[in-house]
């Protein structure tokens, strides 16, 4: 399956589209806790598909569910 070049989205858009601040992200990427990213040269980019899977991993039914900090 080939990606389209639309599918990748700048830090801002991703944190938009997931909630997050800008820093937030950043913080991630250095924990290594949040969605994975792609670090082209200087610029990084998040693939839609990629922050659709973590959010998925971040769904809960109630609050007794495991939770991970972060």
């Amino acid at each position: 399956m080939t990606q389209k070049h639309d599918e990748r989205m700048r830090v801002r858009d991703s944190a938009d589209y997931i909630g997050v601040t800008i820093s937030t992200l950043a913080k991630w990427r250095m924990t290594g806790f949040g969605p994975r990213y792609i670090k082209a040269g200087a610029r990084v980019l998040y693939d839609r598909a990629d922050l659709d899977e973590w959010l998925k991993t971040r769904r809960r039914s109630n609050t007794a569910e495991a939770h991970t900090c972060g």
